[in-house]
């Protein structure tokens, strides 16, 4: 699934499930980059992980944030639902898998299912398709491509250079390298207090995406801005394989419905620092089995 190709299509990602279309079906004029969030100048990592880049955006007149997924594998580092994840890479996905399954499970699949934009895509893609009254999450408006003639600005407004970029494209001129990918979302630049009335309404808004069959895989503080979820790039959306009953076993998949909310739980006693019941409370020892955990991982380029 090339991502040179996201100008030629509407919808993303292009395998079965659900699908998230271009920002305003691709008719806009001018992205303007006003300032890069989640970073200050003394940090050397973004808050947001390794993955990606949000900027503070204005698109013909109107302010957004532009979270611009950088290119490539990513390295996997799985600590249960601590929300220590480091994305993301095929070979290694396969790896993980029970043998039984391996060989029913495609490169396809597991890039279009699993790498940090499409998650994304599918997850908003998803909520999209079922309206609400109110929001269960930041909204996301679209996708967009960024040229990569666009990385000899963005390395001397913010400093950035590394985006991954394949080293077969390093010789190659900006404009027969494939484009960045981005999302368009809601910019929230507010926050409210942390009541237990917020609470409650995080935790349903979290069962709610649940219910949609959306589990984030990723609960933590860091990835709700004004009191949703605003991140989505390690979310697993049905259909998926590792839902698969010919796949994973029954326990493995029960206890994949179990993770959000055990890391909600755990993120507002451990990170918030108050009580929060949660109905289900799943096996701490069998969640910690959800996946081996990899340390010592190097995120150098």
């Amino acid at each position: 699934m090339s991502t040179a190709a996201i100008d030629q299509f509407d919808e993303l990602p292009r395998i079965k499930g659900p699908k998230l279309g271009r920002f305003k079906n691709g008719q806009y004029k001018r992205i303007e980059y006003l300032e890069l969030l989640g970073r200050s100048d003394k940090e050397e990592r973004l808050q947001d992980g390794d993955h990606s880049y949000v900027f503070k955006v204005r698109i013909d007149g109107e302010l957004w944030a532009l979270k611009i997924v950088r290119l490539g594998d990513f390295d996997a580092c799985w600590e249960t639902y601590s929300g220590q994840f480091r994305f993301f890479d095929v070979g290694e996905t396969l790896v993980m898998l029970d043998p039984a399954g391996r060989s029913r499970v495609s490169r396809e699949e597991i890039e279009g299912q699993n790498d940090p934009f499409y998650a994304e895509c599918r997850a908003y893609g998803r909520i999209a398709s079922k309206p609400r009254k109110r929001p269960i999450a930041v909204a996301c408006h679209g996708f967009v491509s960024i040229p990569a003639k666009q990385e000899s600005f963005f390395a001397r407004k913010f400093d950035i250079s590394d985006w991954r970029r394949p080293e077969e494209e390093l010789s190659l001129p900006p404009a027969k390298q494939q484009p960045l990918r981005a999302l368009v979302k809601d910019l929230i630049e507010t926050e409210p207090e942390i009541t237990a009335k917020l609470i409650n309404s995080m935790r349903r808004d979290l069962k709610a995406l649940n219910s949609l069959k959306i589990y984030v895989m990723d609960v933590r503080w860091n990835n709700y801005k004004g009191g949703h979820l605003v991140d989505f790039s390690v979310a697993w959306t049905v259909p998926h394989f590792e839902f698969r009953r010919d796949v994973n076993s029954e326990e493995d998949i029960e206890m994949n419905r179990q993770v959000d909310l055990a890391a909600f739980k755990k993120m507002v006693k451990e990170e918030l620092s108050m009580d929060a019941s949660v109905r289900t409370v799943p096996n701490p020892d069998l969640i910690a089995s959800l996946r081996p955990r990899r340390e010592n991982v190097n995120y150098s380029s």
